[in-house]
């Protein structure tokens, strides 16, 4: 059986993982309080969206982990980079996703006559309004022990908990920048992309800093990327003046 590829020492750097799991982290968080905050506007019950949530997100976190132990021997740094990638994709679309669900579900109302409130339409609302909390929650705990996994790669780097405590940090700084900075300055689209345009970056580092055989694909896919997200971040008030209007705000009948 051929070994499993071994992290470029350069990634393995105490000071590089240590600065990719505080980004990461940072962003993981920030996906899971803008969905809370959209579901809230979407679905009400703040305090009820908030801790469904958090407790959503922790549970996906541990499965996450447990699916990362099930893997099959693999180049690490490329799943990384394959996990930023996907992360930068589903969070940063998280908010427009979430309208867009409520947009449909009042759409097939309009047009078959069923009642929001019933059972079909709220099941399938709150399936795939959740569904985006774990999916988030599983790419952050498949992340969280892969760059453990890199990390340890190199005997210098020191045990796990290194990575943990940067873990902690990030989602702390999220957790107080998001409604005292980041919610005020960009609102929720703009938040949405600028941690997508993070995650995306973190990629892109990764492609062209700390790999041996770099990707043309995911170096592409990962700049174009970077380019989209800048301009939602840049445009902001232009994303959310589309989405509210296109997806959320309906005449009242």
């Amino acid at each position: 059986m051929t070994p499993a590829p071994r992290p470029p020492a350069s990634l393995t750097r105490p000071r590089v993982v240590a600065s990719v799991t505080l980004v990461v982290a940072f962003c993981s968080m920030v996906y899971e309080l803008l969905l809370a905050q959209t579901l809230s506007a979407t679905m009400g019950n703040t305090n009820f969206r908030y801790n469904l949530t958090i407790g959503l997100y922790l549970a996906s976190l541990g499965l996450g982990a447990f699916l990362f132990g099930r893997r099959k021997r693999h180049d690490d740094t490329a799943l990384l980079i394959d996990v930023e990638l996907w992360l930068s994709l589903c969070g940063s679309t998280a908010p427009v996703l979430v309208l867009a669900f409520d947009a449909a579900a009042h759409a097939l109302c309009d047009a078959t006559g069923a009642s929001f409130s019933g059972l079909p339409i709220q099941l399938a609302v709150h399936i795939a309004n959740h569904g985006l909390i774990v999916i988030i929650g599983l790419l952050s705990g498949y992340e969280l022990p892969l760059l453990m996994a890199i990390g340890a790669a190199n005997d210098e780097t020191g045990p796990g908990h290194r990575v943990l405590i940067t873990d902690y940090v990030g989602t702390l700084l999220a957790a107080l920048s998001f409604p005292l900075w980041l919610l005020p300055t960009f609102g929720v689209f703009g938040v949405a992309a600028l941690a997508g345009l993070l995650n995306v970056l973190t990629a892109l580092f990764l492609q062209t800093r700390h790999t041996e055989h770099p990707s043309p694909a995911r170096t592409f896919l990962a700049a174009l990327g970077a380019t989209l997200l800048a301009f939602g971040v840049a445009r902001s008030d232009l994303v959310t003046r589309f989405a509210v209007d296109t997806l959320y705000a309906r005449p009242l009948h």
